[in-house]
Order: structure tokens, then C-alpha cells, then sequence
């Protein structure tokens, strides 16, 4: 009972921890992983461009650079939401990571077709020429693809004392003619098709956002783990020195009654 008291009194006469604030992940490291996140997309969108071939390299290259880094602007702004909900519970996180990353996915998703719009144009009319098919648009806004078909069966053919036009003339049959192979794309129609284009790259977004939050809550538990390792630690070395000083607090009264002992005996003697 008295050990209890003695180790129970140098616990108290010990200074007290102080309180560790809430683990955090390191601002420099959070920047890294958005940084290693959107540069390993860019890297591996410019690796399938040169392999598919496709067409005005050096224009996507630029872009995709600044739809890049405009993603690590919109992903960095996110942070600090999240950081909002470091000592949560897990299921909140998860929550709270599923909305937030929707607005931000459409926000990037508009980014990637604002930055590609004016060169798209320009690519499907090359793959047009490439594969012989013209792609224009007529004064209302549609969209329309002249496909080229075989020249009708009935045409008489002209006769031979007949001028022929020139090859880049065309005459008001060939006019007809292409207008009746050519397909139109309403502007409905088109906007439909924007919008589902729209939907398809924000769901990519969608997906690195989710897998960035899920590095960010292992960088977290990270951080938590050590930070419990170092008060582990601390708590240790303070149960040591309250055990030794509990022992010191012990021995102490012994040598003072050997002491005193001993003087006792040699005032007794003389």
C-alpha cells in the first residue's frame, strides 16, 4: 500500500504531456500527390495519343498540359474540405468525398472541352479527308457529313460535244446528288452529344478524384499511426521516470533511518 502511494504521488509530481493537436498530412506532401496524380494522367493521355496516331500532336500536347495543370488548381482548392473532416468518422469521409468530388469532376470535365473545343473541329475534319468524307455545317448550325456514294444509275451521261466543267466545278446534278447522300445533324442532336461526351470524361474525373482521396486518407492514417508511435513512446518514458522516481522516493527514507540509527547508537556509547 505504501509503494502504491509513493509511485502514485511521483505520477503527480510529474509534468504532464501536453495535448498533441490533431495529426496532419504535411501541406508539401499533399501538393506531391496531386502533382504525381495529374502528371501520370498527362503522361499516359500523350503516350496513347502517339500510339493511336492521332492527329495534331503538338496541339494536344499544350492543352493537355494546361487542362493538367488547371486540374491540380481545382483538386488543391478541394483539400482543404477534406482536411475539414480529418478527425471524422470513416463513413462521413467516404460521404462527404462521393458529393464533393461530383461538382468538382463536371468543373473539369467543362475545363477539358473548353481547352479541346477549337482544335476539335480541326481533328475530325482531318480524319474526314483522311477516310473521304467532307464535314461541314450549313448557315442554321447543323452539322453535315457528306458521304460519298456511287453516282446515280439513271444520270445521263453527257454528250460528247458538251464542254466538261472543270474537276472542282461542280454542276447542279452533283449539287443534288450530294445533298441526297449527305447526312444531317441537328443542332438537338448535337448538343445531346456534347453533353453525353460531357458526362463520359467527367466520370473519368470522377474516378481520379476518388482514387486521390483514397491516397490522402492513407497519407492520414499514416500520419495518425505515427503520431500514436510518438505518444506511445512519451507515455513510456513517463511511466519509467515515475517508476524510478517511486523507487528513489523509496530508498531515501532508508538511508535517512540508517542514519539516524547509527547516530542513535553512538550517542548511546558515547
Amino acid at each position: 500500500m505504501r509503494r502504491f502511494a509513493l509511485f502514485r504521488q511521483a505520477m503527480l509530481r510529474l509534468p504532464r504531456p501536453s495535448l498533441t493537436p490533431m495529426p496532419r498530412v504535411p501541406a508539401r506532401m499533399v501538393l506531391l500527390s496531386i502533382a504525381g496524380l495529374w502528371l501520370c494522367y498527362f503522361a499516359l493521355a500523350t503516350l496513347r495519343g502517339y500510339i493511336v496516331g492521332l492527329e495534331f500532336q503538338s496541339a494536344l500536347f499544350w492543352r493537355r498540359l494546361a487542362v493538367a495543370l488547371a486540374s491540380m488548381a481545382v483538386t488543391a482548392a478541394v483539400w482543404p474540405l477534406r482536411r475539414l473532416l480529418d478527425s471524422r468518422a470513416l463513413w462521413m469521409k467516404i460521404a462527404a468525398v462521393l458529393l464533393v468530388s461530383l461538382p468538382a469532376s463536371m468543373l473539369l470535365a467543362q475545363i477539358n472541352q473548353s481547352a479541346f473545343s477549337d482544335i476539335e473541329e480541326q481533328v475530325v475534319a482531318k480524319i474526314g479527308e483522311r477516310e473521304g468524307i467532307r464535314i461541314r455545317r450549313d448557315e442554321a448550325g447543323n452539322v453535315l457529313v457528306d458521304v460519298p456514294g456511287p453516282p446515280p444509275s439513271d444520270a445521263p451521261a453527257p454528250p460528247p460535244d458538251v464542254p466538261q466543267a472543270a474537276p472542282h466545278v461542280k454542276t447542279v446534278a452533283q449539287q443534288e446528288a450530294e445533298a441526297s447522300t449527305a447526312l444531317t445533324i441537328d443542332q438537338q442532336t448535337a448538343r445531346e452529344s456534347r453533353w453525353r461526351q460531357l458526362t463520359d470524361v467527367a466520370l473519368g474525373r470522377y474516378f481520379l478524384l476518388l482514387a486521390w482521396a483514397a491516397l490522402y486518407f492513407a497519407l492520414l492514417n499514416g500520419e495518425q499511426a505515427r503520431a500514436a508511435e510518438r505518444r506511445e513512446g512519451d507515455y513510456r518514458r513517463a511511466a519509467k521516470a515515475a517508476e524510478l522516481r517511486s523507487l528513489r522516493y523509496q530508498i531515501n527514507p532508508h538511508f535517512l533511518f540508517n542514519t539516524l540509527n547509527s547516530l542513535s547508537a553512538l550517542v548511546i556509547t558515547g
